[in-house]
């Protein structure tokens, strides 16, 4: 059966950075895996005037592959594929919706992006249903919004904002006999809808983050036609959010806990640092200063943004009224989470009263 790699969503800038070296790697798995195809649904390119500046160099990568290299276009990079260009000897683009690429009783359709409405689409979808049942396997390349996704508010579309992008509905594919909607524009994870039986709509998300909002591991589809759509854990740049909450009850080093915390990152994660929560400096050895320098001079260089929101109160700490709360809680058969969420709350009426 046919070998499949999808994603979508790289957003070009440049030639040799980290973005660039993420479509190499593609091509590579692509090699690895012995695909027949390399689809990318939507926004190879950031920018029109990136497409124009890359596309000598695509020539280079997207030429004499093992496999063929499907593009549609998304909306960033919608009007860059004009006829007559020249990507590469192994590309096609899909233009305008209708015009499917036929693999024997394999169909690739392409939806690409254009500015209009779900009505729009879905008439648009409906006037080929006669001609999706010619083949075997449909498949659709799309770039646009999964109206059920957002609704989960699963989804984002990196820096887009509320705006709907050529929306659609699980609804609108299950009387269509198309078995794959391989969609683009969906940046923040990889995520699979059922249309229905042995039907699925997927989002790859960016195989690169390109926000601070795409965080997790990236991941392609690399699936076989006939099988379920299947993640593929990439080696690429991601953000992680990392918070850790101090707890001034414990007696322990807070730089020793960011160091373990951090450890668990690979080398390519973009750490989002924040820690909140409270300290007793009495206990521990350091002010609110002295601890806030100290984490900004050993993590700086390894995290991408560090955000400190803890708070000293060794005052309340060794305030009678505090001592008496505590000693009557841990008589109290209380969990840990259980005693740690009241305890908090005290923590925080007494800073109202006491400071």
């Amino acid at each position: 059966m046919m070998k499949i790699l999808h994603t979508s969503d790289l957003h070009l800038k440049n030639n040799y950075d980290e973005r660039w070296y993420t479509l190499i790697n593609l091509l590579e798995i692509g090699e690895r895996e012995n695909i027949d195809l390399f689809v990318i649904s939507g926004d190879l390119f950031d920018q029109n005037y990136n497409a124009e500046c890359l596309r000598p160099e695509c020539r280079d990568i997207f030429s004499d592959n093992n496999f063929e290299i499907i593009l549609i276009p998304g909306n960033h990079d919608k009007d860059c594929f004009a006829d007559g260009y020249v990507f590469g000897n192994d590309v096609k683009v899909i233009r305008e919706f209708g015009n499917p690429l036929v693999y024997e009783d394999i169909a690739v359709w392409g939806l690409p992006f254009e500015f209009i409405t779900s009505q729009e689409v879905f008439s648009m979808l409906y006037s080929k249903k006669e001609e999706f049942i010619k083949f075997q396997t449909n498949i659709l390349l799309f770039h646009g919004d999964l109206i059920d996704a957002m609704y989960l508010g699963s989804q984002s579309a990196g820096e887009e904002g509320d705006r709907q992008y050529m929306p659609v509905k699980l609804s609108f594919f299950r009387d269509l006999d198309i078995q794959y909607v391989l969609g683009g524009h969906i940046h923040s994870n990889f995520g699979v809808w059922e249309i229905d039986t042995e039907k699925y709509f997927v989002y790859s998300g960016s195989p690169i983050s390109i926000t601070r909002k795409e965080t997790g591991n990236r991941k392609v589809n690399l699936f076989e036609c006939g099988s379920r759509p299947s993640e593929y854990n990439l080696s690429t740049l991601y953000y992680e959010n990392l918070r850790i909450t101090l707890d001034p009850l414990k007696k322990l080093d807070p730089i020793s806990i960011i160091k373990d915390s951090l450890e668990k990152y690979p080398d390519y994660a973009r750490v989002l640092l924040n820690v909140d929560g409270f300290i007793n400096s009495g206990k521990i050895g350091f002010t609110e200063e002295e601890l806030t320098n100290e984490i900004n001079e050993l993590f700086e260089s390894v995290c991408e943004e560090i955000n400190i929101k803890f708070q000293d109160i060794k005052s309340i700490l060794q305030d009678d009224l505090f001592i008496k709360f505590s000693e009557k809680l841990k008589i109290k058969e209380i969990d840990e989470d259980e005693m740690k969420k009241i305890t908090d709350i005290v923590i925080k009426a007494l800073m109202k009263i006491l400071i």
